[in-house]
């Protein structure tokens, strides 16, 4: 197991550890937490008790309940009801807010978003 997971750090690292992300117009986005939101969804799944939830890589800035994101792969704005974190299988935690290089789930948002 922690080869496994030494790999994934490998493959998949932070954005603070990875440094600025070029878009695809060739914007630079620096993973700071006082910058503007910019983040990413890698996974979306339907739960059956929560329904719609989001897998969200934070690229910079930060992420909180209640916020407004432009979804740039449908267009227009989404709101982010509720952070999730999940600590083991059953444990669900809720933070007041995600930053840059950490992945949280959210119980909304699908596709690409930034603010």
């Amino acid at each position: 197991m922690r080869q496994l997971l030494d790999g994934v750090a490998a493959l998949l690292p932070s954005p603070l550890d990875r440094g600025p992300v070029l878009t695809v117009d060739g914007q630079k986005i620096e993973p700071k937490a006082n910058d503007p939101f910019s983040g990413f969804v890698f996974k979306a799944v339907i739960d059956p008790y929560a329904g719609h939830l989001a897998y969200v890589r934070v690229i910079s800035g930060t992420l909180n309940p209640d916020m407004d994101v432009v979804n740039a792969t449908r267009g227009g704005k989404e709101r982010i009801p509720q952070l999730l974190r999940h600590a083991g299988q059953d444990a669900v935690h809720r933070p007041p807010e995600a930053g840059p290089g950490r992945d949280h789930r959210d119980g909304q948002i699908e596709g690409h978003a930034h603010q």
